[in-house]
């Protein structure tokens, strides 16, 4: 089941953390570890913005 298509917020929390494990299994693959890629986040959060207010850059023009 896909989190989209899940109903209830038990499914829709079921769904996260598969998505969750998957990323986690990825990221130890790579070498990295769960504080890696936080800090990464909170650097490039700091830098580009983040999506709390669920807006999505779709196009950048540069004159």
């Amino acid at each position: 089941m896909e989190f989209k298509n899940a109903k209830t917020t038990k499914e829709q929390k079921e769904e996260l953390v598969d998505m969750l494990e998957i990323l986690l299994a990825t990221t130890e693959f790579h070498g990295f570890t769960l504080e890696d890629l936080l800090s990464e986040s909170d650097l490039k959060r700091n830098k580009k913005g983040g999506f709390k207010k669920r807006l999505l850059l779709e196009k950048v023009i540069e004159k």
